[in-house]
């Protein structure tokens, strides 16, 4: 089953009753106006996709995110979700995390780096701290890793990051060293 309400300007709260959609593959709700906690979709195990980018939701991010064992999107950017990532390390067909532009906070979790399908990670203009793990040397089809803009990163980039062929890496380079980035 395919939700695709995208890009309709769609102002409301998701009714929890979105939960008993069990064969849900693909939802797409980004650029609306939605607004309020995510419902609970741990039930739709075969889950593959969520776009919900470009909204209002807030609060923090559901644990159940990380149960989907499908899972291979997760786009939450531009919303307002506060504190720190759930461990979603037993999705591990994810492919694609976009987490920017909320109010993230904590630090960046070394079970990122067991994500070894991961493509794709924003984590641009939130409030994270701390240093970047080496973890993430673990991430060999890694080809964007955005953990710029507002972010209070400090330390320096593991080499064995910068040896991720291909990879395209953004940091707030004023506070993290970076010895392989292009745009410091």
């Amino acid at each position: 089953m395919y939700l695709d309400f995208s890009e309709n300007q769609l102002y409301s709260m998701l009714p929890e009753s979105m939960g008993a959609l069990k064969n849900l593959q693909y939802i797409n709700l980004k650029q609306n106006k939605l607004v309020g906690p995510l419902p609970n979709l741990s039930a739709a195990t075969n889950l593959k996709k969520i776009e919900l980018q470009g909204n209002a939701f807030g609060g923090t991010l559901p644990s159940w995110l990380g149960s989907l064992p499908q899972l291979k999107t997760l786009r939450l950017s531009g919303n307002s979700f506060v504190g720190s990532l759930p461990n979603f390390s037993n999705a591990q067909f994810l492919e694609d995390i976009s987490l920017g532009m909320n109010l993230l906070s904590g630090s960046l979790p070394g079970w990122l780096g067991s994500l070894t399908r991961l493509q794709n990670l924003t984590l641009e203009d939130n409030a994270l701290t701390g240093t970047v793990p080496e973890s993430l040397s673990n991430l060999k089809m890694l080809q964007n890793l955005d953990i710029g803009g507002r972010n209070y990163l400090t330390g320096s980039i593991p080499e064995q990051l910068c040896s991720i062929l291909g990879l395209q890496l953004t940091v707030a380079c004023s506070k993290v060293t970076c010895t392989c980035c292009q745009n410091c």
